[in-house]
């Protein structure tokens, strides 16, 4: 799998898939909610930095449920790594909700190398184990 971002509009590429329906939808979505929000203008962008916030929360609760399901060993690696993000994104929010609308600006144009770097690592190793995990059970 090979990533490929468009860094003026940093957004979903088919070439970003895993091969995991379920974790290709979600990555899909996501991007594609970054995407919507990021054309938000002021007086939106902090409801919609905030929707952003909740919709990651739900996906990285649904991906840490598969890697306990398959008891994936990499589990509190990707986890903590999910946390930072999910507590720098709540402290962004916060700061948006004083006024600092900038920050979030500047965030949300950060994201998709943050969700390029993690998808290629954590994401692929894990659809891999994923994957892997699948076999084992049609053996």
């Amino acid at each position: 799998m090979t990533a490929s971002f468009d860094f003026r509009r940093g957004y979903w590429s088919p070439r970003m898939a895993l091969g995991q329906p379920g974790m290709d939808a979600a990555h899909r979505s996501l991007l594609e909610e970054l995407e919507r929000i990021s054309e938000l203008d002021d007086a939106q962008f902090v409801a919609g930095f905030e929707h952003f916030i909740a919709l990651v929360e739900a996906d990285f609760h649904e991906e840490e449920a598969v890697m306990e399901g398959i008891e994936y060993s990499a589990l509190p690696t990707h986890r903590e790594q999910h946390a930072r993000l999910l507590g720098y994104l709540r402290q962004t929010a916060s700061r948006m909700r004083e006024g600092d609308i900038a920050a979030g600006r500047e965030v949300t144009a950060l994201m998709p190398g943050w969700f390029e770097l993690h998808i290629e690592t954590m994401d692929g190793a894990l659809a891999m184990q994923c994957q892997y995990s699948q076999q084992r059970r049609i053996a």
